[in-house]
């Protein structure tokens, strides 16, 4: 497979499996002017306008935490003052956050953990609802004479969902691998990677 195709479904396991874990991300936004403000929002986070740019970014997990942190922080001409501002706010609400290298560097341990067990299940027959389905997804694919998707393309587009839920579990507090195993694929996935 080419690097740049295993490259964009890392990508794309990556964002599911951030996405799952709906982290909210405050960004200081410098608006050229001398101005630095705090703007959240869910991962990836705020745009900054044109002529704006993103200085420095905090991960939370807590989206209250986030907007309770930004509601504190005043815009200011300083992005170390922004950031005294910020660490102030954080300890007094007792929000914790992470910078998000951090959380993609996690993300990225968790996905390379994914994918040895996704690969340790299927060999042992573990994903066997999921080979079914693939079955049933060519059958009708040659049925109706519709282009159907290869194994290794509907593999991946299992591999999102289970990343996502991944994410989901970790948010929540459950087993990392909860509910993993009976979760099947869209009998007909859509094909975002190959745009």
């Amino acid at each position: 497979m080419a690097d740049s195709v295993r490259q964009r479904r890392l990508d794309q396991l990556m964002a599911a499996y951030i996405a799952g874990r709906s982290l909210t991300i405050a960004v200081a936004i410098d608006n050229g002017a001398g101005v630095i403000r705090l703007e959240a929002g869910l991962w990836p986070g705020p745009i900054p306008a044109e002529g704006e740019r993103g200085e420095e970014a905090f991960v939370f997990t807590k989206s209250a935490h986030a907007e309770l942190v930004v509601a504190q922080c005043s815009s200011t001409s300083s992005i170390d003052a922004l950031k005294i501002d910020f660490e102030i706010a954080a300890a007094a609400v007792g929000a914790t956050w992470e910078q998000p290298v951090k959380v993609l560097a996690a993300a990225a341990d968790e996905i390379r953990e994914l994918e040895t067990q996704l690969d340790a299940w299927n060999k042992s027959g573990g994903l066997r609802t999921m080979n079914a389905a693939y079955k049933q997804y060519r059958a009708l694919a040659v049925a109706t004479a519709a282009p159907a998707l290869s194994y290794s393309d509907y593999l991946h587009a299992y591999k999102v969902k289970v990343a996502h839920l991944v994410g989901q579990n970790v948010a929540r507090g459950l087993p990392k691998h909860t509910g993993i195993l009976a979760l099947v694929p869209d009998p007909l996935p859509s094909v975002p990677w190959r745009k």
